[in-house]
């Protein structure tokens, strides 16, 4: 058996040594004076003595590769039988001319001029530096072994053409005398290796300190050339370059090199390769990765197995896996600080983390497992590295990002382990170990795993070292060791001794008794495997790997999901919990099973409420992919589903555009009933949402809601319609995306003929004749029906051409007494279809048409005939109707326009007369009102022309619609006028927004009468109209369309939307329960038209978020961001008065506690977030609310607002913290010195709540912070400006606070709050030493005796002790005072 190796305290070399090296030498002489020397040896030293004296021809190349051939043969011989001759090999007459040979070459390779002489020199130079480096691995004879010099000059030429010659060659492009140099320098590489084999085992090696400290820079420069010139002609040779280099520096990290200085040496030199960027170039025996690989493989080879006892075996086990586990930790961190960190390589080391995860699965590169996860902890370091660490935010979230790879891939792998193995194909290498002895004895019998043949020696002594590191040899032996790794548990504080695992130890007893397990070079073993067995093995590999839960791959996938956990919970920086969530969302696609563990499930829910809006996109994607699966699966993905749902009305847009893609996912999951609820929902957000999100949405939905049959799209489409919030624009919305997905696929000729269907079967349904199982009418009336005639007309009116007769009935008198649903359907539907119908038909048609709609809308105008119920809808509706007839049928609609013309006639007298019928008052303002909106420009001439007796002009137009307007307003103001007729009036204003303003004398303007109504009864109507005429200006501003009045250049629905917004007071004071819905939307207009003034519409509104429902709440909710955006530092300046009046409506309401109603405070919690962007506006907003808390409601919202704020950095914290000290020693502390039975004053006791409600806030905060941050600022806390010094992200923790609970405090009066703000400051946590004077806790009070007058008893007793505690806290509260002041 081999001996040990030496250790460090036998690094000097013996005096027995020494005296043999003397014998050697005087052996060598001895034969040099006998002349024994080889012929060749001769002839060679005269050659070569001669060319070094004059060194300008060439050297004999043939024969020095003739002797350099000899010495590999007796070397080879050596090691293979201990007692092989040796032939005369004496390098004496050669060796005293080889330095002088060596150091003219390295002089002239550079210098010659011929190219083929220089070439042919730097081979032979070569040969010679591998003749000697051979005799120097010779085993036995070590009389021939040449001397230090010659061996120091070899080393020297080696590390001369590998660092000048052969780059030189190769930035030539000489790559044939390249491709030649290359292999004799591999040659010379081997040699060294075996020279480092050599010197491991034998005490008599030579000692040449110059294989010491070139060795290893030579390995890694011919690696490094080797990987830079893979793409160029010479890739072949190099490669086998690169080969010998990384064995040679893996041999020296470790496999067979036992100085501490060659190791140290070679692993330095590994590290300096992960500075080149060509070696991060695929997994080839010369890359990057291989390296790595190999030497932490090197240190697992046992080599010294001599003990048959399972102990001693476990524990020579675990020190190979330590020591292999610190290489691979050395390795790692080199690779992270050299590729990640100081060089822009991030897509280099991506790669290779990739390969290195896919290698994990192949038994041929055992240790991979063990490198990958060193190298997952050393990409945690990084990634969790403390905020102290000078680390970029880009570092962080690249190894986040590799340590997310690392766990997804080890996830997939794991999640394609599962399926069953055949061993049959390893019959032959199947023993007495199963399938682990299977497996064992085929890696180390598998001769295709190192194409480097040259190093594998003869079974002997020397076997292993010479053994490349890649070989199955070394992958047995680490694969052997892992599956012997020792367990060691811990229970209950004490540690256990490992105990031997029984399942293998008969394979660590067989590696080292060397019996059971084939040699490397045995010729039985010679062939290579079948592929079957390859594949066999690779299968079989894979499934002991992932069947062990303890296993080394399988820690290393828990610990790279731990990591990952950890980062999303606890990191400061939101890139890096993004990459994290990313990470596991990448696991549980491969893996879902994961979700079911409470710490994922608690991740992902904290990213769905994380501050940064890319996080909680992240985990959302993350939610959208997760399927139900299991009982405890499918509760975790409920949940977490209803969560992510939230996340619909999110601030950011991206949030909300993923939200919708995963709740569009999870509505293809649902069955019918629950499918059209949530599409319903999706329908009514939609109507809010960006042109972006509707365009992704929409497609879907109307994929999933319409159908082949198309009486089942028409049942979906009446359900989708009386789902709340989703209605008549929800239905619109989907029959225009299924009229684009229509087009796209067929044209518009099949989008026509589909909505056609639908529109015939809605008819049917409205005949009566659809079955039931479409349609229970009973149960929901005609009105979606009608509201999907309506929005087909709207959308595709070509789909109602053949229908169009079939509406006339619907105007019949007969059907006009009941309902008025058909009879305005059907005119709303024939007004939206007229126009292209008219386009289309005949004249005969047309005039058929005309007459038969003059005759039926005749009925509905007139007051005779007219359904009684009318107070002006169904006139409106009629009016359009005749007004689309007058305009689209041409010649055949005159009919129409002299019966327009009459009503309007008509409505104006009646208008004008004071009629006492306000019904009747009322539906001739509104048929009034709908002629001014819906007659084209030539009908409203005709009138004008009628009534002024003039010359058709723009002037007498104007005229008469100011006239009739007036009119309207004056009308309004009667006292028999209707609340309804505010409506009609804003009809005429859509068409004549310049006649907003306009006015006469004793008739106020119709901008008058609107503010005039929003003060009075009349206020929803007024709001009504309000916000019709906001979006009808603000549709015309936008589009710049010309109206069909003459007007100025400039448009009159910008100036007129400019005067509407001189009754923002009005309509702020009307908002109330009744008005919230219409007057928020008309101030939303008013808004994007930016006529709004903010600062004083901004109070008002955060009052409506606040104190309003919380439906109303949702709706201002947009309009407060939208105000917030356009000037965030309006939010801190008007936040004060905006809490004041939410909190006179809530006491007026009867409100007493609103602090726990999270919803009230989420629209402020949002502004700040998204728009307080810089520290200056977060601090003044702190600032704004902590100096003006107020008392009973508004103290609540103020701190109901504060303990909801998503602080994320140490500047706010130490704002609220300095704000709350520098309140409770300024403004609460002087009131401590008021006696204790006397009850404080209204303003004293305000202040009081408020200290204590505060005081109790910043407690159960500073539990949630570090100690040193506490520690930090409280030195700042009696400071009268608070420090600039902080500007770290407060930790998860706190972020992830719940609520405080303060109920109690609300219920408080006076004197307790008083009495408990008393007791809670003298141990304050919140105050410390710094600023809490020393005298806030109550002195003692010496104790006297009782006289004999003081009366006795319990009354007394108590009396006394209250006189006492009054001294006392009137005592601190002056001490307290004084020392506010000072501060």
């Amino acid at each position: 058996m081999p001996r040990a190796p030496k250790t460090a305290t036998q690094s000097k070399r013996p005096r027995g040594e020494e005296k043999q090296k003397d014998a050697m030498k005087e052996a060598k002489g001895q034969r040099k004076a006998n002349g024994q020397a080889l012929p060749l040896i001769g002839e060679l030293a005269g050659a070569c003595g001669a060319w070094a004296a004059n060194p300008s021809g060439a050297l004999p190349l043939e024969q020095i590769r003739e002797l350099s051939h000899k010495a590999w043969e007796a070397k080879m011989g050596s090691w293979s039988s201990s007692t092989a001759p040796v032939k005369d090999l004496d390098m004496g007459p050669l060796e005293d001319a080889l330095p002088a040979v060596f150091k003219a070459l390295e002089r002239t390779c550079l210098a010659s001029e011929s190219g083929s002489l220089r070439a042919q020199n730097g081979l032979a130079g070569l040969a010679l530096a591998a003749l000697v480096l051979d005799l120097s691995a010779m085993r036995t004879a070590p009389e021939v072994q040449p001397g230090e010099e010659a061996v120091a000059k070899a080393m020297s030429f080696l590390w001369h053409q590998a660092r000048f010659f052969l780059p030189g060659r190769l930035e030539a492009k000489a790559f044939s005398d390249a491709s030649t140099l290359a292999l004799a320098l591999a040659r010379g590489l081997r040699s060294v290796h075996h020279v480092m084999a050599r010197r491991s085992y034998a005490g008599h090696a030579l000692p040449a300190a110059s294989l010491v400290h070139k060795s290893a820079p030579l390995a890694g420069q011919c690696a490094a050339l080797a990987a830079g010139g893979a793409s160029t002609q010479a890739a072949k040779a190099l490669a086998t370059l690169g080969d010998a280099a990384g064995d040679l520096l893996v041999a020296l990290s470790g496999c067979g090199c036992t100085e501490a200085s060659m190791q140290s040496s070679a692993v330095s030199e590994m590290s300096r390769l992960c500075t080149q960027g060509p070696m991060y170039r695929g997994c080839s025996s010369g890359s990057l990765l291989a390296l790595l690989l190999r030497s932490v493989a090197a240190q697992l080879l046992p080599l010294k197995i001599h003990s048959k006892a399972p102990k001693e075996l476990q524990i020579l086990c675990r020190d190979h896996l330590a020591r292999s586990e610190a290489r691979a930790s050395a390795l790692c961190a080199a690779l992270v600080q050299h590729g990640l960190l100081e060089a822009e390589r991030k897509d280099q080391v991506q790669l290779l983390v990739q390969q290195l995860v896919a290698l994990c699965q192949d038994p041929r590169w055992a240790a991979a497992p063990l490198l990958c996860r060193r190298l997952a902890l050393a990409l945690f370091r990084v990634a969790g590295a403390s905020r102290a660490v000078e680390l970029d935010c880009a570092q962080r979230e690249e190894a986040t990002k590799l340590l997310a790879s690392v766990a997804g891939a080890l996830c997939a792998q794991r999640a394609g382990s599962s399926e069953p193995v055949d061993v049959a194909p390893l019959k032959r290498w199947a023993g007495e170990g199963g399938q682990l002895g299977a497996l064992t004895r085929f890696l180390a019998s598998d001769s295709a795993a190192s194409s480097a043949s040259a190093l594998r020696a003869p079974a002997g002594e020397l076997q292993s070292s010479a053994v490349p590191a890649g070989s199955g040899w070394c992958n047995a032996a680490a694969l052997l060791c892992f599956a012997a790794e020792p367990r060691e548990k811990a229970a209950k504080g004490k540690e256990k001794a490992a105990k031997p695992r029984d399942a293998t130890a008969w394979a660590l007893q067989a590696w080292a008794e060397f019996g059971h397990l084939p040699a490397p070079g045995d010729a039985s073993d010679a062939s290579e495997p079948p592929i079957r067995a390859t594949r066999c093995a690779a299968s079989l590999y894979r499934k002991l790997q992932w069947g062990d839960a303890s296993s080394l791959l399988s820690r290393t996938r828990t610990g790279a999901l731990e990591s990952l956990l950890s980062l999303a919970k606890s990191s400061p920086l939101a890139h890096v919990r993004r990459q994290a969530l990313l990470g596991l969302g990448a696991a549980c696609a491969t893996e879902a099973e994961l979700i079911c563990s409470r710490c994922m499930a608690e991740a992902v829910a904290a990213g769905l409420q994380d501050e940064a809006a890319f996080a909680r996109l992240a985990a959302l994607e993350l939610v959208a992919q997760l399927k139900p699966q299991g009982a405890d699966g499918s509760a975790r993905v409920k949940e977490l589903r209803q969560l992510a749902r939230q996340r619909l009305a999110d601030c950011s847009v991206l949030v909300r555009r993923g939200a919708f893609r995963a709740a569009l996912g999870w509505l293809e999951e649902l069955e019918m009933p629950g499918q059209l609820a949530e599409a319903g929902e999706l329908l009514r957000r939609l109507r809010t949402e960006t042109p972006q999100i509707r365009a992704q949405a929409l497609p879907v939905l109307q994929r999933l809601l319409f159908d082949d049959d198309a009486e089942v799209s028409v049942a979906r489409l009446r359900a989708v319609h009386v789902q709340s919030g989703a209605g008549c624009l929800g239905v619109r919305d989907l029959l225009a995306a299924r009229c684009k997905a229509l087009e796209e696929k067929g044209g518009e000729a099949q989008a026509t003929a589909a909505m056609e269907h639908l529109a015939k079967c809605t008819m049917k349904l409205l005949a009566g004749s659809s079955p039931e199982t479409v349609e229970d009418s009973s149960r929901e009336g005609s009105a979606p029906s009608f509201a999907l005639l309506e929005q087909l007309s709207l959308e595709r009116p070509e789909a109602l051409h053949r229908q169009l007769g079939q509406f006339l009935p619907w105007l019949a008198a007969s059907d006009v007494s009941g309902s008025l649903e058909r009879p305005m359907a059907a005119c709303g539907i024939l007004a939206q279809v007229l126009p292209s119908w008219g386009a289309a038909a005949s004249s005969l048609a047309k005039q058929k048409m005309a007459r038969d709609l003059a005759r039926s809308l005749a009925r509905l105008l007139d007051e005779h005939t007219a359904p009684a119920t009318d107070l002006g809808q169904l006139a409106r509706q009629a009016v359009r109707c005749l007004a689309a007839v007058a305009e689209h049928l041409g010649a055949a609609g005159p009919q129409a326009r002299e019966l327009l013309m009459g009503h309007f006639g008509r409505s104006i007298r009646v208008l004008a007369e004071d009629v006492e019928d306000g019904q009747r008052l009322c539906r001739h303002s509104w048929i009034l009102g709908s002629l001014l909106e819906f007659l084209d420009r030539g009908s409203l001439e005709q009138l004008a022309q009628a009534m002024a007796r003039l010359p058709s002009s723009g002037a007498s137009l104007a005229q008469c619609a100011r006239s009739a307007l007036l009119l309207l307003s004056e009308g309004c103001r009667s006292k028999s006028a209707r609340p309804a007729m505010i409506s009609a009036l804003g009809f005429a204003l859509k068409r004549f927004p310049e006649l907003l303003d306009a006015e006469e004398a004793g008739v106020a303007s119709p901008l008058a009468l609107l503010r005039l109504a929003l003060q009075g009864p009349a206020k929803a109507r007024a709001a009504e109209a309000f916000a019709a005429l906001s979006a009808g200006y603000q549709e015309a501003a936008e589009k710049g369309s010309p109206d069909c009045v003459k007007q100025p250049a400039r448009s009159s629905a910008s100036v007129a939307a400019q005067k509407l917004a001189s009754l923002q007071p009005e309509l702020l004071g009307a908002l109330d329960a009744a008005c919230y819905g219409p007057l928020l939307a008309g101030l939303r207009s008013l808004c994007d038209l930016g006529v709004l003034h903010p600062a004083s519409t901004l109070p008002n509104i955060l009052a409506a978020t606040v104190a309003a429902p919380a439906i109303a709440a949702a709706h201002a909710r947009p309009l407060l961001l939208r105000l917030v955006e356009s000037s965030p530092p309006l939010l801190a300046q008007r936040l004060g008065a905006g809490l004041q009046l939410a909190a006179e409506k809530l006491a007026a309401e009867g409100y007493v506690e609103v602090y726990s109603e999270s919803w009230r405070f989420q629209a402020v919690c949002e502004a700040y977030a998204e728009f307080l962007e810089g520290r200056a506006l977060r601090d003044q907003f702190l600032t704004s609310l902590l100096g003006d808390l107020g008392s009973g409601l508004k103290l609540q919202l103020a701190v109901g607002i504060l303990a909801r704020l998503p602080l994320s950095k140490e500047p706010e914290l130490a704002r609220v913290f300095h704000c709350a000290v520098r309140f409770l020693t300024l403004k609460v502390a002087p009131l401590l010195d008021e006696a204790a039975e006397d009850a404080p004053g209204a303003e004293d006791a305000r202040l009081c709540a408020c200290g204590a409600v505060l005081h109790r806030l910043c407690v159960q905060w500073l539990g949630l912070v570090g100690g040193e941050l506490v520690r930090q600022m409280r030195e700042t806390w009696a400071q009268p400006t608070l420090a600039t010094d902080f500007d770290q992200a407060l930790p998860m923790s706190f972020k992830r606070r719940s609520v405080v609970d303060l109920s109690e405090l609300w219920r408080l009066e006076g004197v307790e709050s008083h009495g408990l703000l008393l007791r809670e400051m003298e141990n304050s946590p919140l105050l410390g030493k710094a600023v809490r004077p020393a005298a806030l806790a109550a002195p003692k009070a010496v104790p006297k005796k009782r006289s004999a007058e003081e009366p006795k008893g319990p009354k007394a007793k108590a009396r006394k002790q209250a006189t006492e505690a009054a001294a006392s806290a009137k005592a601190a509260a002056v001490a307290m005072s004084k020392a506010a002041a000072g501060a």
